[in-house]
């Protein structure tokens, strides 16, 4: 996340910075039971979707990755 933030910092120079990290997880019987009040089999691996953003005033969402090509 360090990096993340860094680089954001770096390109787009701003102070309102925010960061969020979504951890990632799985699900052993392959259903996601929880979502219909059943019991939860799923736990968490070491790998997360993390996101660092400013607030705009337009309502508008761009999103850039690091990880897929930007066209």
């Amino acid at each position: 996340m360090e990096d993340l933030l860094k680089l954001f910092k770096e390109k787009f120079n701003n102070i309102d910075i925010r960061a969020v990290r979504s951890p990632l997880r799985i699900c052993p019987i392959g259903a996601h039971s929880d979502f219909q009040g059943g019991l939860v089999t799923g736990m968490t691996v070491d790998a997360s979707v993390d996101m660092v953003y400013v607030p705009t005033d337009d309502g508008y969402v761009r999103i850039k990755s690091l990880d897929f090509c930007n066209r």
